[in-house]
């Protein structure tokens, strides 16, 4: 066996508390309520346990590794905070789009009542 997967194999699954403190962290500089930052934080920690469970099915299926890391946790959250800053750009763009088309309406509107 190689030193790279004797230590490799070595890796143990991250406590729960640890995996909670990192996720906390990372997320602390992102805009949310207090009871949306603990249940995105319960979901990155179930993505998490949920990928290396089912790693650990397929390697015992296939014989084949595929390692959950702590890099791979961090990725995780990383991939979180990107695509949610994205959704919020997204989600602002068609606010204001349509706060400007509510601005033309009402302005037609109003051009409507003045016509004799």
């Amino acid at each position: 066996m190689s030193a790279v997967f004797e230590s490799l194999c070595m890796l143990k699954a991250w406590p729960e508390d640890a995996l909670e403190m990192v996720a906390n962290k990372f997320l602390e500089d992102v805009d949310m309520e207090d009871n949306v930052r603990s249940q995105s934080i319960v979901m990155c920690k179930h993505f998490h346990e949920s990928v290396r469970l089912m790693s650990q099915k397929y390697y015992d299926m296939l014989l084949r590794h595929n390692y959950v890391t702590p890099t791979s946790y961090l990725e995780l959250i990383l991939t979180f905070k990107n695509l949610l800053a994205r959704k919020r750009d997204e989600i602002l763009l068609l606010k204001n789009r349509y706060l400007t088309g509510l601005e033309k309406l009402q302005f037609a509107a109003s051009q409507v009542c003045v016509i004799p």
